[in-house]
């Protein structure tokens, strides 16, 4: 999955396409990735005449949440396309979507992907060049019975793919030719990396809690002043944030900021309940320290903040409050306008 923040940073260095919003470029860009396809000759033939296949390489892109909570676009490449990706499948990273989706030529496509996967097979034991003949070259690009005029082949295909790759990928390619005598008979491709065009990868959110405390440096004395002005369903939801492990700046500068509203005022544990059951059922975080992370992640980018999520929690917080029984909704009440050790003191005092 390709963060959209990734995908905005790969979108603002095309200097092409410099119209439109942000989530337009976005949409042409996700049609333009799955539009994409390769041709490639079969073993069938009628009439003698041989038979091509056409795959489309991305079998769709879909908008979707990573476990952190960021907003992110699955990519998913067509079964039939395996043949076609042997080599690639340990390298062939999520930029390189972002990459060939800016080529505009399927033949581009196709020798980026025969480069790639040679160049990184290879580069360890010292080899940069990939030797191919002119015939397995123009089957793999499934144009055997085209460009019978090599000046042609060159300038339609050989010369729009290495532009293409050298502009808008991580790697340069110069290619020279092998002769038979008077004729071209193969050709050698001298793969490097093409360090200017390496995106810049958007940072991994880091460890939550190491995160928060190198940000803020927090004064540890005022972060407990503030615990205890709490009210009870503060101090309720902020005891369910600490077992799942956020920190007390955490918890205090980014997660309650987020409970708005005289609805949720005095009932801020069941809010902050609901927001962790729904997080729990989505989540594929494993550990304890993970889950943390991932929450903090949701919080950060605003993930409980979109209209219909946040819209469906407080419905639940309704609903719950009209369940509750009248002592406890009056006591709510109560303890909404003092501190949560004033309450507690308050009802033991009537006891």
């Amino acid at each position: 999955m390709v963060p959209v923040s990734e995908i905005e940073h790969i979108l603002k260095t095309d200097t092409t396409k410099k119209h439109g919003s942000f989530y337009e470029r976005l949409d042409e860009l996700l049609d333009s990735i799955t539009d994409k396809k390769i041709t490639f000759p079969t073993d069938f033939t009628i009439d003698g005449v041989r038979l091509r296949g056409h795959i489309n390489w991305v079998a769709g892109a879909v908008p979707k949440y990573d476990e952190n909570g960021n907003l992110c676009v699955e990519f998913g490449f067509s079964p039939q396309m395996k043949p076609f990706l042997l080599g690639l499948k340990e390298k062939f990273t999520r930029f390189e979507f972002l990459e060939v989706a800016r080529m505009k030529s399927g033949f581009s496509i196709r020798i980026y992907q025969m480069c790639k996967s040679y160049y990184y097979e290879n580069i360890r034991h010292g080899r940069n060049t990939m030797a191919v003949s002119l015939g397995e070259l123009k089957q793999r690009l499934g144009i055997s019975d085209k460009y019978p005029d090599f000046r042609n082949f060159r300038r339609k295909v050989l010369d729009v793919a290495r532009n293409e790759i050298n502009e808008k990928t991580r790697l340069h390619i110069e290619y020279d030719f092998v002769k038979k005598g008077r004729n071209i008979s193969g050709i050698r491709i001298i793969i490097s990396e093409n360090a200017e065009n390496v995106p810049e990868e958007v940072n991994r959110l880091e460890d939550a809690t190491s995160k928060a405390t190198k940000a803020r440096k927090h004064d540890w004395s005022k972060l407990d002043k503030r615990v205890e002005h709490l009210t009870e369903a503060q101090r309720r939801a902020f005891n369910m944030l600490t077992d799942l492990g956020l920190g007390i700046g955490q918890i205090l500068d980014d997660v309650f900021p987020i409970i708005k509203g005289s609805e949720l005022k005095g009932y801020e544990d069941l809010f902050v309940y609901y927001m962790i059951d729904f997080f729990k059922k989505k989540t594929t975080a494993k550990t304890d320290k993970d889950k943390a992370r991932a929450f903090l992640g949701w919080v950060n980018n605003r993930r409980f903040e979109e209209p219909n999520l946040y819209a469906r929690l407080v419905e639940k917080v309704i609903a719950r409050k009209k369940n509750l029984k009248e002592a406890e909704r009056s006591n709510r009440e109560i303890a909404k306008g003092m501190t949560a050790a004033a309450f507690r003191k308050l009802l033991n005092d009537q006891k």
